[in-house]
């Protein structure tokens, strides 16, 4: 109490407490027998309380409570990140099993494939469920895609043995003619002439394995349809640059033809061989007549088989 006189008066103290009367209004830090203290001095008219604390004790508390509060939470938060690397590891293990699978390269292709999708991966998360058959339906389709150009390297080399076969047969038939003193003009011309058709025959071979390989590649959806007339006009006039007669051997029922779920490069295909062998084969001064049906199947490698249907069986045999 400060009264009316010039010394205050102290109504209540604490024990041990240091002088405090002399303290400012407010917060104040200060020293006293080497000891700091931390004090606050409220006024109100004649009376002021004061308040204060030893700044050793302060800090003694500020470190206990961090050390009951901090030191568990970062526990915990370590746990909880040793807990979520373990959840993770355990549930992402068929991943890794499927990694592991991938990595053998020593194995044959064929028997990694077939192992990596004979594998049953268990406990997979949903979330990454259809990540995981999508890549295994992809490496089954590569699988697949493979195995279609070994079988389409084989049957590529087969085709071509023969035409091969006959041209160097009728190249060593004109050797040995050259090599004789008498020499016959007409079958060395003959034999020549057979060549030349062997390498015509080769050529387009070439051609029609190249242009099924780009189809098979490049292939367009399902729903493109190709006009069929449109096609058929086009392969013909690519054959009477070799057939000059193949229009007037043709009677085409041009009505009859409409639009087919097929690329125009295989309709091509089909109706250049189907044409050229029924011209070929058929008997001579026999007009070719007949309406087509075209019927195929397809998968996302390529087009599977491919066949026509013909009313009139000689353009078939």
């Amino acid at each position: 109490n400060s009264g009316s006189g010039t010394d205050p008066q102290v109504i209540v103290r604490t024990q041990g407490s240091p002088k405090l009367s002399t303290r400012p209004v407010g917060f104040s830090t200060w020293q006293e027998n080497n000891m700091e203290w931390r004090s606050y001095v409220l006024q109100k008219g004649h009376i002021q309380v004061v308040t204060a604390e030893k700044l050793q004790l302060r800090y003694s508390l500020l470190k206990q409570i961090l050390q009951s509060v901090l030191i568990p939470l970062i526990l915990t938060l370590i746990l909880c990140i040793l807990l979520i690397l373990w959840i993770v590891r355990v549930e992402f293990q068929p991943l890794d099993q499927i990694a592991q699978r991938v990595k053998q390269r020593k194995q044959h292709f064929s028997t990694a494939t077939t192992e990596l999708l004979e594998l049953k991966a268990q406990n997979i998360p949903q979330e990454i469920q259809p990540f995981v058959d999508s890549l295994v339906e992809l490496v089954q389709n590569l699988h697949q895609s493979l195995e279609n150009e070994k079988s389409f390297s084989a049957f590529a080399a087969h085709e071509l043995r023969s035409p091969l076969t006959a041209i160097k047969t009728h190249v060593q038939l004109s050797k040995l003619m050259l090599a004789q003193a008498q020499i016959e003009p007409e079958k060395l011309l003959n034999n020549l002439e057979k060549a030349e058709i062997s390498i015509q025959r080769y050529q387009q071979l070439l051609e029609q394995l190249l242009l099924l390989s780009k189809t098979e590649t490049q292939l367009p959806p399902l729903s493109d349809q190709t006009d069929v007339g449109l096609c058929l006009k086009h392969v013909i006039t690519e054959l009477e640059k070799k057939y000059t007669d193949l229009s007037q051997q043709l009677d085409v029922d041009w009505t009859s033809l409409s639009a087919t779920a097929l690329p125009h490069a295989t309709l091509s295909i089909v109706l250049k061989n189907l044409i050229e062998n029924a011209y070929l084969h058929a008997h001579l001064h026999t007009h070719l007549h007949g309406t087509g049906q075209f019927n195929c199947e397809r998968s996302w490698q390529g087009i599977k088989r491919c066949g026509v249907k013909s009313a009139d069986p000689k353009i078939l045999a």
